[in-house]
């Protein structure tokens, strides 16, 4: 069960859970590129790359926003519906190719 799933109140219910794109992947498949002729350090830092992203979970609730990163220490934020006052997408050029974008919440 994940950390969204294990904190949402009784009576709300997720609306769609979000997974990075797999553009977001490339650092680390840059740095495991790397890994083959400088092993050790090299590894350290993909596996630390690796980590963080498969740490994060992002979902929209029928209630609310949620946004959580870490494993050991844990970073969340979590915004009401009700309280979004803009939405902003942006788009690069790779991502208009590879189908990607950041969006950002304000409230």
């Amino acid at each position: 069960m994940s950390y969204i799933e294990k904190t949402l109140s009784s009576e709300e219910s997720i609306y769609s859970i979000f997974k990075l794109h797999w553009m977001a992947w490339m650092r680390f498949v840059g740095w495991f590129i790397l890994a083959i002729p400088t092993f050790g350090l090299t590894l350290l830092v993909a596996s630390y790359e690796y980590l963080r992203l498969k740490s994060i979970e992002q979902a929209v609730t029928n209630k609310r926003i949620i946004f959580k990163k870490g494993i050991i220490s844990r970073h969340s934020e979590e915004m009401r519906l009700s309280s979004v006052e803009t939405v902003e997408i942006r788009q690069s050029i790779w991502g208009r190719i590879f189908g990607y974008a950041t969006i950002a919440v304000t409230g």
